[in-house]
């Protein structure tokens, strides 16, 4: 890693050019374009404009809360529904106004979507939310026909004019209901790309290992899903919040060439993302030269390189503990423990009969995983 920046630095004086200094430059040697780590959520709701907010603060003042709470990237996610915008046109043009008013490219990226919120009710058996975004309508999701195979198929139709994409919110044990197998087909897979393994500020370990198990599921089902963090805060006093010795907010680590839109969503798309319970948490890995979110084929071996780093160096229980190579059904597959703030580990394992694989991430603070990475797919 040191080596590497000294190059570039030596480079960059050679041909007379600036290099400006990442806020994170990750080790693994994929073949891909330089990437930064990014941290930010993909659910995030305002105070004024859903039935259960905590202040009466509008997509502005949420946006400008979350710079404050070190965010590089937010996806507001209003309610869509009636528990949401009473005139869901009228404040999305508000939202997307404030969106470009917080842009600060190379600084922050402010994304406007919704959550899809069907909480039953409204005449069929649905019941369970999703992030969405990129679609030309915010959906009602008690309207007639908008159940979840109405929206899986709105956000097919609409992806194929621009980028769209969808995530599974706080998912039950068994799997978000909208992932049932029986839904899977290849277009709905290519924008269903997130699923949460962490939600709220406030951590609580059973609902996470929910979260978690249904991740699992959703993957053995076929799903194609990277693990995020939701913020899933209603206003401005949760997303503003900054990691202490006692709160420990989740974030979405997100991996891009730079700090903008078309980078944060591609990202987004491309899977290279990962949830972590430590705000600044740094974690990336390549397997066979890829990075994590790719599709790899049907490789007999898999060569991972797996680099994690904690800043606070100076917080004994912020230290990385373990690592885990994850497989189908949530075997794993190869285990390595540690106890330092930066760790490189460059384990090879079999294939096999597996269909993905991803890398947990364990530090001193709890006994369960702090961080959970994009899956690579092996079909």
């Amino acid at each position: 890693m040191l080596r590497m920046s000294l190059l570039i630095a030596v480079a960059a004086l050679v041909v007379g050019v600036l290099v400006p200094s990442p806020r994170s430059q990750p080790a693994a040697a994929a073949a891909a374009p330089w990437m930064t780590i990014y941290f930010g959520t993909t659910h995030a709701h305002t105070g004024a404009y859903n039935d259960h907010g905590m202040d009466g603060s509008g997509p502005a003042e949420v946006f400008a809360a979350a710079r404050r709470g070190g965010h590089d990237f937010v996806l507001l996610t209003e309610h869509a529904g009636p528990t949401g915008p009473a005139r869901p046109s009228a404040y999305r043009s508000l939202a997307e106004a404030a969106a470009d008013d917080a842009m600060r490219s190379g600084d922050f990226v402010a994304l406007v979507g919704y959550e899809y919120s069907e909480n039953g009710g409204d005449g069929d058996r649905d019941s369970g939310h999703l992030t969405g975004y990129g679609t030309a309508a915010f959906p009602d999701a008690t309207a007639r026909g908008m159940d979840f195979d109405g929206f899986l198929d709105l956000l097919v139709r609409d992806a194929r004019s621009g980028p769209v994409l969808a995530g599974l919110n706080h998912p039950v044990g068994t799997g978000h209901p909208a992932a049932a197998a029986a839904r899977l087909t290849p277009a709905r897979r290519a924008v269903v790309v997130m699923s949460e393994t962490s939600n709220k500020v406030r951590y609580r370990a059973s609902d996470e290992a929910a979260y978690y198990r249904a991740f699992v599921r959703h993957l053995d089902d076929g799903w194609r899903v990277a693990p995020t963090c939701g913020v899933d805060s209603h206003g401005t006093r949760q997303i503003a919040k900054r990691e202490t010795e006692s709160k420990k907010p989740c974030r979405t680590g997100l991996l891009a060439p730079s700090l903008s839109r078309d980078d944060v969503v591609a990202a987004l798309l491309e899977r290279r993302i990962y949830s972590t319970r430590d705000a600044n948490l740094r974690a990336t890995y390549s397997a066979n030269g890829e990075w994590m979110g790719s599709e790899l084929g049907s490789p007999a071996q898999v060569a991972l390189d797996i680099e994690v780093r904690d800043p606070d160096s100076g917080r004994f229980q912020d230290r990385i503990t373990r690592l885990e190579v994850i497989g189908s059904g949530g075997a794993v597959l190869a285990s390595r423990t540690f106890s330092a703030h930066d760790v490189t580990w460059r384990p090879t394992v079999a294939a096999g009969s597996n269909d993905y694989l991803f890398v947990r991430v364990f530090n001193g603070e709890r006994s369960a995983h702090t961080a959970v990475l994009a899956p690579v797919w092996l079909e």
